[in-house]
């Protein structure tokens, strides 16, 4: 039987839509699978993605085409995700949108990625991923590529400056990827943002970017480029020019074609001057000209009325136009690290709207002019003048009660401290001057203070109690001065205070109150370095968790360094307590201290053998060329360095320093030191060690300083010492050493007081050897024949003396008196009060 062909449609119809649906509906479901690779291993975000629910269905970051239901985008930007880009996402073939942007994935972006044809959107910056752009050429859909920080390696290439469609392109941060210059032409006229920076450009650029009409930022930041192409002025809609970190030695006066622009970033380059067209730019709200050979700024500038931000620091200019003062809507100016001389520019006046003022390490002189601080008009919030030459009493602030930031700090200022009565500073520095008198009752109203400094004064009386209440504080430093009396212990109150200096005022006493360190506090550094502090450490300093710098030297602690101070392991990188009267065995415990870095327990009376395990000091197995941003600490240190004092401004943590000199320390030197191949400075002086210097000192390939002198060391110095070619400084006076002294490129050229003392040692820079293989022969059996001969004679010495001596007094009365007789009175410590402290910090002023 034949059916009729009006009968067959319907049916055939309907199961045709029937099997699209089924094969529709079951290929979203292999997307899904793919796309849930990436939730292997993540932090949290991803908590929607399911297999149990479609990817259509509230996945977070997934976009479907509502009609096929297929996935089109992937946005999982910053959302914590861990493991590696993998290749299974290459199953979305409608991929349009893929984004993967700071996250936590390694390893290698799959080149599959290259043959998703449909994507239009490729994001995955900041991931640490490797690979190579060798496919990028099968995306002609692109509009947007960004692979910044990242390890793209090979060659950039050349069809990647003809894809038409591209509009943002960001290949910054790719140290390895091969982009020397770019290429003398292109086809990108859509593009409206590029990004090269930090990828070792070189030379000129080329003029084909005079024809990107489009572009609105251009970053060709942390380059070489030496020249810029007078095409530049062709930009007409550049909002953003970031030419940051180049070899720049001129600006074409085309500039003025930038007629959009309101960013421009020339610093750090090797300009010696600015074009006055550059006054065209009626747009521009930012120009940061700092860190230039600059010897004078337009007068031109004036003219730029849109003006918000003037940055020209750290260049040679000894004058500032008055035209400046015409810039009313300028409201940051930095001028600071010039050579500005004369006194304090009348024209800022004018500027009504600034709000931030640097003009800091100057020439600047005389008193701070009356509208400065009246409030007439004019609104500073942050004024900083220190580094100059201003003098006169320190202004009464009080006022203007708009100020945030006060830095008066390296100057001439004379005086008693000013009143802060209706005052809201968050920052006041006012160090290193010449001020004097006490702490005003007045400024205890001052709660919203983050960070006072009022060090290197002579400032005098007690400190108040009152900062206790300032639960903001973060930065409290009074050190040097003369303050006085005990450590108020309601600062165990500012929970947020992370830096405490209060050291070099001698008049100031007590012990450490126990309130110093309550859990849960914040306190990174701690430094009453001499000062005249008392008693023991308390243990309570074990709770200040995140404690980095811990500076105690120079005063009176007695008694052991707490047990508790183990538990910093994970975060101290200084301990410094040299020059107190702590004693009892050597705390071994310190090799447990993983962060260490500097390490100074001289000048006290601990005993006992040095350690022998220093596998968990993990600071020093770091050294300067090993130093990453996460391995440095800030803070200002004084360092023992090459017999000589070394101020640290802001110390770089890998300035690493091991120092036990001046203890009763005895036994041999480690030979597990050496592990500490990081270590810049080993000073193990004015103890009694004996034995020989270990060979494997000679491994520490970065010591610069080693100081093993006045012990009881016996023996050769190792040739291996003669190798260390950083070291500048070696002292090993007063030992009993023998032998040839190593040469070296610099062995010979140390002083001979350096070697001074030692009756065995011969060779440049002492006395010539007269034969050394005889020498050394002789002095090795002479060695061996005391070892047997000396023990008995001495035995033998010891009790003919002691049998002698015993006749004597028995026979002679007042002997016997004398000998035998309870003394009256007390016995007596001798504490060491006179001379130069030993360890690493300078001595009190």
């Amino acid at each position: 039987m034949l059916y009729n062909g009006t009968v067959l449609r319907p049916w055939f119809i309907w199961g045709f839509w029937l099997g699209s649906v089924v094969c529709v509906q079951a290929y979203p479901s292999l997307e899904a699978e793919a796309l849930f690779c990436l939730k292997a291993t993540y932090f949290s975000g991803l908590e929607s993605w399911t297999l149990s629910t479609s990817p259509c269905d509230g996945w977070v970051g997934v976009k479907c085409d509502p009609v096929t239901k297929r996935i089109i985008e992937v946005n999982v930007t910053g959302l914590g995700i861990r493991g590696t880009v993998t290749s299974e996402l290459c199953l979305l073939e409608d991929l349009g949108v893929l984004c993967l942007s700071h996250n936590l994935f390694e390893g290698e972006l799959p080149s599959c990625l290259w043959n998703m044809t449909r994507l239009q959107k490729l994001e995955a910056a900041n991931l640490n991923l490797n690979g190579s752009l060798s496919g990028i050429c099968n995306l002609e859909k692109l509009e947007v590529l960004d692979l910044s920080f990242n390890d793209v390696r090979g060659d950039v290439p050349a069809c990647l400056w003809n894809m038409a469609q591209l509009r943002s392109l960001d290949l910054s941060n790719n140290l390895n990827l091969g982009v020397e210059g770019l290429p003398a032409s292109a086809s990108v006229t859509l593009l409206q943002n590029l990004a090269l920076s930090n990828l070792q450009l070189s030379g000129s650029l080329p003029a084909w970017l005079g024809s990107l009409h489009q572009l609105e930022e251009l970053d060709l930041s942390f380059n070489n480029i030496s020249e810029l192409h007078s095409s530049v002025g062709n930009l007409s809609s550049l909002r953003t020019l970031n030419l940051k970190h180049n070899k720049l030695t001129q600006i074409p006066p085309s500039i003025d074609g930038l007629l959009s622009i309101v960013k421009m970033d020339f610093s750090e380059n090797f300009l010696t001057s600015v074009p006055s067209s550059l006054s065209k730019a009626v747009r521009l709200e930012s120009l940061n000209l700092n860190s230039n050979y600059l010897s004078a700024i337009p007068t031109s500038l004036g003219n730029l009325q849109s003006l918000r931000k003037l940055l020209f620091a750290y260049n040679l200019c000894t004058d500032l136009p008055s035209s400046l003062g015409a810039l009313g809507s300028l409201d940051e100016l930095d001028a600071s690290d010039n050579k500005l001389v004369g006194s304090f520019p009348a024209f800022i006046q004018n500027m009504t709207s600034l709000q931030t003022l640097n003009l800091a390490g100057n020439y600047l002189s005389g008193d701070i002019p009356t509208f400065v601080y009246s409030g007439s008009g004019f609104r500073l919030q942050s004024l900083n003048v220190s580094r100059n030459s201003f003098k006169g009493s320190v202004p009464d602030f009080s006022w203007g009660n708009y100020y945030a930031i006060l830095d008066l700090a390296h100057n001439l200022f004379t005086g008693v401290l000013p009143p802060l009565n209706n005052c809201t500073f968050s920052l006041l520095r006012l160090s290193s001057n010449s001020l004097t008198g006490g702490i005003p009752l007045s400024w205890r109203n001052s709660t919203g203070l983050q960070m006072l400094d009022v060090s290197n004064n002579r400032l005098t009386g007690p400190v108040p109690g009152f900062f206790g209440f300032m639960k903001l504080l973060e930065v409290f430093d009074l050190s040097n001065n003369e303050f006085s009396g005990t450590l108020p212990s309601s600062l165990g109150n500012c929970t947020k205070l992370q830096r405490m200096r209060l050291g070099d005022n001698l008049l100031m006493t007590g012990p450490i109150p126990a309130t110093m360190c309550s859990p849960g506090g914040s306190l990174l550094t701690l430094s009453l370095a001499y000062s005249n502090f008392v008693g023991e450490i308390p243990s309570s300093l074990g709770n200040c968790t995140g404690l980095k710098v811990l500076d105690l030297s120079g005063n009176q602690f007695s008694g052991k360094l707490p047990l508790s101070l183990q538990d910093l392991s994970s975060t101290l990188r200084v301990l410094i307590v040299a020059g107190n009267r702590l004693e009892g065995l050597f705390p071994e415990w310190i090799v447990n201290l993983r962060s260490l870095q500097v390490l100074d327990l001289s000048k006290n009376s601990f005993v006992g053998k040095l350690p022998r395990d220093y596998s968990q000091l993990e600071g020093f197995r770091s050294s300067a060329r090993m130093a990453s941003k996460d391995t440095l600490y800030f803070d200002d240190l004084i360092i023992n360095f090459k017999g000589g004092l070394l101020d640290l401004q802001y110390l770089l943590s890998a300035r690493t320093s091991f120092d036990v000199s001046s203890n009763l320390l005895f036994g041999n030197i480690p030979d597990e030191l050496a592990k500490l191949y990081g270590l810049l400075h080993l000073t193990l002086s004015e103890n009694n060690l004996s034995g020989t210097i270990p060979v494997s000192l000679g491994n520490l390939s970065n010591l610069e300083s080693l100081d093993l002198s006045r012990n009881s060391l016996f023996g050769a110095i190792p040739e291996e010492i003669g190798h260390l070619s950083s070291l500048t400084y070696f002292n090993v006076a007063h030992n009993h050493l023998s032998g040839v002294i190593p040469s070296g490129p610099q062995m010979s050229s140390f002083n001979s007081s350096l070697y001074a003392y030692n009756d065995g040692l011969c060779g440049s820079p002492l006395a010539r050897c007269v034969n050394t293989a005889l020498l050394q022969s002789s002095q090795q059996n002479h060695w061996l024949a005391n070892k047997w001969i000396s023990f008995p004679a001495v035995l033998a010495g010891a009790v003919i003396g002691f049998w002698t001596m015993s006749a004597i007094i028995i026979l002679n009365r007042s002997l016997r008196v004398f000998f035998l007789q309870a003394p009256s009175g007390k016995a007596y410590i001798r504490h060491y009060t006179n001379g130069r402290p030993y360890g690493m910090y300078r001595p009190p002023k």
